[in-house]
């Protein structure tokens, strides 16, 4: 369930899955994420990336472009890599990028999610991300972060 109250001061971390919805068109939350996103970019919200998300989109995107059956290799869209890149690139007091100051204390704090509330590891991994800077929201789909105390969801 999406909170309603969007506060203009919250971090929002933007979770793989809000991103793939928002630049694949002819994808089930497509709308939905946009409105979203919509609302937070009115709110002036600061919004998180990581690069472990934009992997995540990225992927997501060449496999949502290819058959099944039929791969041609990554290159062919590095230059729609780039467009979704200079997307963020476009708004940098809204959007800010994060990695682990210290990988070994990340990846520490990921497997404590992991173990403390029985994350998948790429979900533990964003979840440390945003421990790490005092994030308490997040753009996502997955239920999971529903149930870890002091985090916000905003599903879409």
């Amino acid at each position: 369930m999406r909170p309603t109250n969007i506060q203009s001061t919250e971090k929002i971390y933007l979770d793989a899955n809000f991103l793939i919805a928002y630049f694949i068109p002819n994808h089930i939350d497509y709308a939905g994420s946009r409105k979203l996103f919509f609302e937070f970019i009115s709110n002036q919200n600061e919004l998180f990336l990581s690069n472990l998300g934009i992997d995540e989109l990225l992927y997501k995107i060449f496999r949502a472009s290819e058959s099944k059956n039929k791969t041609t290799g990554f290159s062919k869209y590095a230059s729609k890599f780039e467009t979704i890149l200079k997307e963020f690139k476009k708004n940098p007091d809204n959007f800010k990028f994060i990695e682990f100051k210290k990988a070994i204390v990340g990846a520490d704090n990921a497997v404590a999610n992991i173990k403390n509330y029985d994350l998948a590891p790429r979900d533990a991994f964003h979840l440390a991300y945003m421990q790490e800077v005092g994030i308490s929201s997040i753009a996502t789909k997955d239920k999971n972060f529903g149930n870890i105390p002091g985090i916000k969801v905003f599903s879409y």
